[in-house]
């Protein structure tokens, strides 16, 4: 990127024709500028995207075709920061975003689609513009606009549903995760997980471990469906790794002592999925077909 700093938080497409999302700082004392890059199977190039260029970095891009892709991300402007952006196989076209009643603005982290109808994003809600996010935000694209869907919060003002990765991994199946956490006690208390059945939310028991556990990814299919999350080790003073697994049922913890600090969780072939992280010494992938 002619020597500028790129830095990149999604990736989406196939062996010939991949989309990357990211961020693109132009020179000292610049802002960073969102960063869209195109795969033929040969090289990368980078393509114009139809935001006016105030924005701060895409978070996320999912390629369901040739001509069916969606990147968002979040905008350095004054009103409503959310950026959804829709490419045809010719050129990109920004959508419109709703922002919740009583809310300011609303930025988008995440993407997860099953379809061009079926089509998620995750994000935050702020009450006052570049103010703190106040709440978790999710929206649905049903092919035609953008609907924003309310997610339950804790009734206890002490505790804060985080939400930190989504999978739409059917029609009318829609997976949350991460973490519920305490405001008096600046730490997180337990794993979470929330499905929604097209119609409501429901809240899945998810397994917790040690300290501070929080999940951070979650991906694969309804009936081999997986979260990875890191809690505090307090015996050797480590960050660790958590592995939870679903066949279509309840969670299943696989908590192994040799995983350090998760960081993705990839979503392969059918099937086939890919969990990465690192230590202090070395980085690991796991891949799982089971």
């Amino acid at each position: 990127m002619s020597g500028f700093p790129a830095s990149y938080a999604d990736v989406s497409g196939t062996a010939n024709d991949a989309w990357a999302a990211g961020a693109i700082t132009p020179g000292p004392y610049h802002r960073k500028q969102p960063l869209l890059m195109h795969w033929n199977g040969l090289a990368w190039s980078r393509v114009a995207f139809a935001d006016d260029g105030k924005s701060d970095k895409f978070n996320g891009v999912a390629a369901l075709g040739p001509a069916d892709v969606w990147a968002i991300g979040s905008r350095q402007v004054s009103g409503n920061n959310a950026l959804a952006e829709y490419w045809n196989g010719t050129s990109w076209t920004a959508t419109t975003v709703p922002v919740p009643q009583g809310m300011a603005s609303t930025g988008l982290n995440h993407i997860s689609a099953t379809s061009s109808t079926d089509v998620w994003a995750l994000g935050t809600d702020y009450a006052t513009d570049g103010g703190t996010a106040v709440g978790n935000y999710v929206a649905h694209w049903n092919g035609l606009s953008w609907k924003a869907i309310a997610v339950p919060s804790s009734a206890n003002p002490d505790l804060y549903t985080w939400l930190r990765d989504m999978a739409a991994v059917a029609p009318n199946d829609l997976w949350l995760a991460g973490g519920t956490y305490s405001n008096s006690q600046a730490d997180f208390l337990g794993n979470l997980t929330l499905p929604w059945d097209g119609a409501a939310w429901h809240t899945a028991s998810a397994p917790s471990t040690g300290m501070s556990p929080t999940l951070l990814h979650i991906g694969g299919t309804s009936t081999n469906l997986w979260a990875v999350g890191n809690y505090w080790d307090t015996s050797t003073s480590t960050s660790k790794t958590t592995v939870l697994h679903s066949s279509g049922g309840g969670w299943s913890a696989s908590t192994d002592s040799a995983l350090s600090a998760a960081t993705g969780l990839i979503r392969g072939a059918p099937g086939v999925v890919l969990l990465s992280g690192a230590d202090s010494e070395s980085g690991y992938i796991l891949r799982s077909t089971s």
